[in-house]
């Protein structure tokens, strides 16, 4: 993007992240129509061409180290934010248009704005931080385990708080805005390894729905227990019905995570959003994250979902996690359809700063999805657990810690382990590495082998250098 010659470049790493020194470079003709994507595949072929030929260089220790003039380009991490405002540009993105972009520079936000652009630091879901530096955000989603009963939703809520969620989540719909009351194929669940084989999707989501009227009070007992409340909308009316409810935060379910016009919708309240991806490609995600930020959306998180009930562990790809955080730039988490909790207490290893499971009163009253869910005893093991794996993560640190410097002291170190008389030869027999550690580090020991002693030594004396002859 800066006025100089285009091509490609292999160097050294260093604190500027991108002004070490030059291995080696070569020039890459640009042409006028290209794209970023038509760009991007020219370079990427040239760079694997270079990299093949000074390989052996760099292997063997003798590639060349040549100074970057002027202290590096504008990939210098001081110089990131220029670039940034041009990440919401696609593939097909003319370079032309780019540079343009790029020479005019990001629009100035407003004061207000200036600290809502959409990136991997902590988001404030109500009073909630949500991010790494926040322990693990749990959400309770209640979903169809209410069984029909309000009462059992008001005590869902109760239970939830009781266990340590930060929040409570509902879905918003009615079997009509869902889909058509139909027995056609299309329309029935035929999976014979379903939870709901047999069932039209009219019947489902009537069994399952939670019904409008009951989000206010719902809403109440969670403001009277202490968590916030909010819900997934599956279509424009339950964003409008939400909004009067002043939700908090919107969840975008996996099965949504494509419908555009949704996505806009809830974006556009500028509330924070929870967007689960499952099924959704790479390249389905990338449109539906432009979505949201051209849409006005300014804090987002993407949960990685697996979209079977249940799931099992070896489909939820969890590893996916710090690569989904690193190429969206945003936080991430997990809606977990696994049972237990394994796999979400490895989601929080993985930077998970959100986890969502189904919750139920107890498994084995039933319901739509109760198979998937966790009951309060397990919900509060997830809260404990999520929160000392969290605090395990701590930071890359070497060296005892405060708490191990007391231990230091048990350590091994080199005694004398029967009395030694003045000018006796230290030999294997009466000196050993032993805990505790007041004494020279064992890997003297070969060193002290053979000297003499300048004194009488006792036995289960700590070995000194001033006792060495």
């Amino acid at each position: 993007l800066e006025d100089t010659p285009k091509g490609v470049t292999i160097h050294y790493l260093d604190d500027g992240l991108d002004t070490g020194d030059v291995i080696a470079q070569a020039p890459v003709v640009m042409l006028s129509g290209d794209t970023l994507r038509t760009s991007y595949d020219r370079l990427g072929r040239k760079i694997d061409q270079l990299f093949r030929a000074v390989w052996p260089a760099i292997r063997s220790g003798q590639a060349d180290r040549v100074p970057q003039r002027a202290g590096g380009s504008c990939h210098a991490l001081k110089d990131r934010g220029a670039v940034t405002h041009l990440l919401t540009n696609g593939w097909d993105t003319p370079v032309s248009a780019l540079i343009g972009q790029a020479k005019r520079g990001p629009a100035r936000p407003s004061a207000a704005a200036s600290k809502s652009i959409m990136s991997s630091d902590e988001i404030r879901i109500a009073d909630q931080s949500v991010g790494s530096a926040s322990p693990p955000f749990i959400i309770a989603e209640m979903s169809a385990n209410h069984n029909g009963s309000l009462d059992r939703a008001l005590a869902t809520v109760k239970a939830a708080a009781a266990a340590g969620a930060h929040a409570l989540k509902l879905q918003t719909y009615t079997a009509e805005t869902m889909t058509l009351d139909l027995q056609d194929d299309d329309f029935l669940i035929q999976d014979p390894t379903s939870l709901w084989k047999g069932k039209s999707l009219y019947q489902l989501y009537e069994e399952a729905s939670t019904p409008w009227e009951w989000h206010p009070p719902i809403f109440e007992a969670c403001r009277k227990c202490g968590i916030l409340c909010f819900s997934t909308p599956f279509d424009a009316t339950a964003v409008d019905f939400l909004e009067s409810l002043d939700v908090p935060a919107y969840k975008i379910a996996s099965f949504e995570n494509t419908d555009l016009a949704l996505i806009r919708k809830v974006a556009a309240t500028g509330k924070p959003i929870l967007l689960s991806t499952g099924m959704a490609t790479l390249a389905e995600l990338d449109e539906t994250v432009r979505t949201v930020r051209k849409a006005g959306g300014k804090e987002l998180v993407l949960l990685k979902c697996t979209s079977a009930y249940p799931a099992s562990p070896e489909n939820t790809n969890l590893r996916t996690l710090p690569h989904l955080r690193d190429l969206f730039g945003v936080q991430v988490g997990l809606s977990d359809h696994t049972q237990g909790i394994g796999a979400a207490l490895t989601g929080v290893a993985l930077g998970a700063s959100v986890i969502e499971k189904h919750f139920t009163l107890r498994r084995a009253d039933g319901g739509v999805d109760a198979a998937f869910s966790l009951e309060p005893g397990e919900l509060r093991s997830l809260v404990v657990e999520s929160r000392r794996a969290w605090q395990a993560l701590g930071k890359i640190y070497y060296g005892p810690t405060e708490k191990e410097k007391g231990s230091l002291k048990f350590r091994r170190s080199l005694y004398v382990i029967r009395e030694m008389r003045a000018d006796e030869a230290f030999s294997a027999e009466n000196v050993r590495s032993i805990r505790p550690g007041y004494g020279l580090a064992p890997k003297y020991l070969p060193m002290v082998l053979g000297k003499r002693a300048t004194r009488t030594i006792k036995k289960g004396s700590p070995l000194q250098w001033e006792v060495i002859g």
